[in-house]
């Protein structure tokens, strides 16, 4: 419930009201994106650590590979949890490590500016009032993949996606 504050117009001599509140709940979203279309695979967890990315990973795969006849390959970064010998890698997921302090190659950091839209500049009353706000910004995202793909879509990137798919 941190707050997101943005810039705001105000009327001549007026000066912009930001409610807000410091509180310190935690939430962790995880968003898996295939690049080139846009569709997503949205979690909202209450925690980070190896343990819930392996579940993670685990849930998306049953979500976009339930036969399990496909190779995923998956974009990470350096994170600890992500480098980890005890990360529980499912089968037929490749993890390809990018490049350290290289957060711009990630398709998914691209996309976190539209998911905090929703939450800038609002104060909230609840943290159910928080959590339902947020869900309904990952649906939309869902919903809406052309929005995502704008962002994520990058020509070296589909260039990659499909040499990968020919294999």
């Amino acid at each position: 419930m941190q707050p997101i504050l943005r810039r705001q117009w105000a009327g001549p001599g007026e000066r912009p009201i930001a409610l807000h509140r410091r509180a310190y709940q935690w939430l962790y979203a995880f968003h898996f994106v295939r690049p080139s279309t846009g569709q997503g695979f949205w979690l909202l967890m209450p925690e980070a650590n190896i343990g819930v990315i392996s579940v993670a990973l685990a849930e998306w795969v049953k979500e976009v590979n339930p036969q399990g006849d496909k190779l995923l390959v998956l974009l990470v970064d350096q994170a600890g949890w992500h480098l980890s010998k005890e990360l529980r890698v499912p089968e037929g997921v490749v993890l390809y490590h990018l490049p350290p302090y290289t957060p711009e190659l990630q398709p998914t950091e691209c996309t976190w500016p539209l998911l905090r839209e929703a939450l800038a500049n609002r104060l909230f009353e609840t943290w159910e009032v928080f959590y339902e706000t947020l869900s309904e910004r990952c649906r939309w995202m869902t919903r809406n993949p052309s929005q995502v793909a704008s962002r994520t879509a990058w020509t070296w990137l589909l260039h990659a996606e499909n040499v990968a798919q020919s294999i």
